[in-house]
């Protein structure tokens, strides 16, 4: 996963093994970008769930005033 990328770049970086740094932070780039793109769609879905939790509560509140 990320975490492993990352620990090999590290230890490319320290070795100044320019050919595998290149292509370990591609990897790192790739797979960063994808992270977010499944973490923002995590939080848009749990966003829309809580506008419709919320219209619910919001309902039933409405039937106490009466």
């Amino acid at each position: 996963g990320l975490n492993d990328v990352v620990d090999k770049l590290t230890e490319a970086l320290k070795e100044q093994a320019v050919v595998t740094v290149r292509r370990l932070f591609r990897r790192f780039q790739s797979q960063a970008r994808r992270r977010f793109r499944q973490v923002d769609l995590e939080l848009l879905t749990l966003c829309q769930d809580l506008q419709r939790i919320g219209e619910s509560l919001d309902l039933l509140l409405r039937q106490f005033e009466k």
